[in-house]
Order: C-alpha cells, then structure tokens, then sequence
C-alpha cells in the first residue's frame, strides 16, 4: 500500500523537483500539491494525506501556522517539515505545531524518503544537520 503524499511549497521549481525524488520510490505516491498553507490546510481535509511535506517559509500562511491548524482539524495528520532553515528556533516551532519530523532541503534527497516512511510509521525524523547545527 502506498503512502499518500500531500505536497506544500510556494515555488513551482521546488515542488517539480520534490515529486521527481519521490516518483523514483516505491510505495510513495504525491496526490496532490499545495503553494500556501491555506491551499495546505483545504487540501488535508479533502484529500486526507497519510503525510503532508510541509515548507516553512511560504506567503499568506507559512508552514507553521499551517500544521498548527492542520493539527487542530486532524490530530492523526502527519507532517514532515521541508526547509532550508536549520535554526533551533524553526525546528521547534515545527515541532510544537505538531509536525512529526524536520528534513533540511540540502539534504532532502536523501533524507526525504526515509522521513516519510519513518512518520507513516509514528515515529519521529529530525535530519542529522540539524542536530550539528546546534552544537548537539
């Protein structure tokens, strides 16, 4: 069974290249793509992703804002935040709006698959750059 992915970034190019990695695996599957957390959170409630790839920095309702309210309508949501920011004060704010795992952009190819699979599961995933970046 595959998991079902909703796809959140305000460029286009992003979300291109994003749906190209994860067309390459087996068992992940992008049903639909959002450019603002509000699109994001009509979308949730539509398509009922098992895993929504969320961007932090978008125009009109950034990613935070948006899991947060995701979260409030679908506590069972799973989100995996998508960013280039690896400041502690952006990972946890993620993770206090409820996201389920943090992967960096720089590091999204490799990591971004196994994030998915890990939050699919209920597990958490913070990628390792994130950890040295802040002296841990």
């Amino acid at each position: 069974m595959s998991i079902r992915i909703l796809l959140v970034d305000d460029h286009q190019v992003t979300r291109d290249g994003v749906r190209s990695i994860l067309e390459l695996e087996d068992g992940l599957d992008v049903i639909g793509e959002a450019e603002n957390g509000n699109e994001a959170r009509e979308m949730a409630q539509t398509l009922r992703p098992d895993v929504i790839l969320m961007d932090i920095g978008m125009k009109d309702l950034n990613g935070i804002d948006a899991t947060r309210q995701i979260k409030a309508q679908s506590p069972q949501a799973k989100v995996v935040a998508l960013s280039t920011y690896s400041e502690e004060a952006y990972v946890l704010s993620m993770f206090e709006a409820g996201a389920s795992a943090y992967v960096l952009k720089e590091a999204a190819v490799q990591e971004m698959p196994r994030a998915i699979r890990a939050v699919a599961k209920g597990h958490h995933y913070t990628s390792p750059e994130v950890w040295r970046s802040a002296g841990t």
